[in-house]
């Protein structure tokens, strides 16, 4: 309820918003199953802000010792609840799947990092910092500590030793725009990003996301600032072989993905099931592989000609995917990583078309000092659009990025 009547208090009391002015007569037409559609609001509000929101339903009963599940069934209840009494505009159904699905994804990142963070066996003033991170990570979870003594003593003593590997990130990236392979534009930014792991692949697969990562990207684009959140992690899996020299497991995960920048927007929300390899090789280097099958539950498109401009500028779709991944790491010190994904779509709202997406990365990291490292990326983003007058088009995006990093563990 407070993840709820909070921001409707902001909407109602302080922005004096026209969707908040709620009355018995807009609860009665939102309750009927013909009222619900397809929303105009803008990418980031759709496919950021519901699934992040999403997250304070998740973990306001994941922070009362409630198990994955059953907060899951606590983020469908908010969104719902929201969506057919928190405003006058009609019921949107990418709301709803939007903020269920994501909200499950950051709800348990968040909460498991924040946990990690406060529940550790450090004191004095770097306890008390990690604390405060760890209530800016997970708002609930720190409601939930300061005012519940119950709550407080279910967590004493309870420490999260999992390992998470931190990179922190920063340099130059460039775009460039093409129809057909017929050059439009070229931009050039500099970004910052944030990417982690925690747990491993193979360890406790059962548990919901006792293995996720995540990855965050910042840039200074002056159309969009926030470009990248990924969030990938595993709902349950199979241990299939484990030796000192090989591993390998196939797992469930639960992805949420936002890619917001210069070029295009590309977001969904999917389940993928993926098989994780790894090989020590001779020489201190090793290989990492991994190959999936995905169902796209709902994915959003770049169309920057849908509704002439009116807030939403991407088209609404589901369909199925496929990726993989290779990481091949030389002596402890050169990696050579390629990922690729392909996605087929049919549209649900928008224009009436079916989509292939291609996006395919390939980069070349040196590991400079012991936790110092330089990469160079490459990338090609395509978008292939099929018409029913059998009319196609090609929108490609390519882009390069320099940058030097900093990495280590927790």
């Amino acid at each position: 309820m407070l993840a709820n009547v909070l921001p409707f208090s902001i909407d109602y009391f302080i922005r004096r918003e026209s969707f908040s002015f709620i009355s018995w007569q807009s609860i009665g037409e939102n309750l009927h199953l013909s009222s619900w559609e397809w929303d105009r609001d803008k990418f980031l509000n759709n496919q950021f802000s519901h699934p992040y929101h999403g997250s304070y339903y998740f973990n306001a009963f994941r922070s009362e010792g409630y198990g994955f599940w059953q907060a899951s069934t606590a983020t469908f209840g908010g969104s719902l609840l929201w969506e057919l009494v928190g405003e006058v505009e009609k019921p949107a159904i990418n709301d709803l799947i939007n903020t269920t699905l994501g909200g499950m994804a950051w709800g348990e990142m968040t909460h498991r990092l924040a946990m990690r963070l406060t529940h550790n066996w450090r004191t004095g003033r770097r306890k008390n910092a990690l604390d405060v991170l760890g209530i800016a990570v997970d708002p609930m979870n720190g409601f939930s500590t300061l005012t519940s003594k119950k709550r407080q003593l279910a967590q004493w003593h309870v420490f999260d030793t999992t390992t998470i590997k931190f990179e922190l990130s920063g340099g130059s990236r460039q775009y460039n725009r093409a129809e057909d392979h017929e050059r439009k534009e070229t931009r050039g930014e500099w970004f910052t990003r944030l990417n982690f792991v925690y747990g491993a692949p193979n360890a406790s697969v059962t548990i919901p996301f006792a293995y996720f990562a995540v990855l965050l990207e910042l840039g200074t684009s002056d159309s969009t600032v926030f470009n990248i959140a990924r969030i990938r992690g595993n709902l349950t899996g199979w241990n299939l072989r484990q030796t000192d020299l090989r591993s390998h497991s196939l797992l469930l995960l639960l992805n949420s993905d936002y890619y917001n920048n210069t070029a295009f927007s590309y977001g969904l929300q999917s389940l993928q099931l993926s098989l994780h390899s790894r090989f020590q090789l001779p020489l201190k280097s090793s290989l990492q592989t991994e190959t999936g099958l995905s169902l796209i539950g709902l994915a959003a498109i770049s169309d920057q000609d849908l509704f002439k401009g009116k807030k939403r500028n991407y088209d609404y779709g589901n369909g199925a995917g496929l990726a993989g991944m290779a990481n091949l790491f030389f002596f402890n010190r050169i990696g050579l990583r390629s990922n690729f994904s392909v996605g087929w779509l049919h549209t649900l709202d928008g224009k009436n078309a079916d989509y292939r997406v291609l996006n395919s990365i390939t980069a070349l990291r040196c590991q400079v000092l012991k936790k110092v490292f330089a990469e160079y990326e490459w990338g090609h983003f395509l978008l292939k659009s099929l018409y029913p007058n059998n009319t196609t088009e090609k929108k490609h995006n390519y882009y390069k990025r320099v940058s030097l990093g900093y990495q280590f563990r927790f």
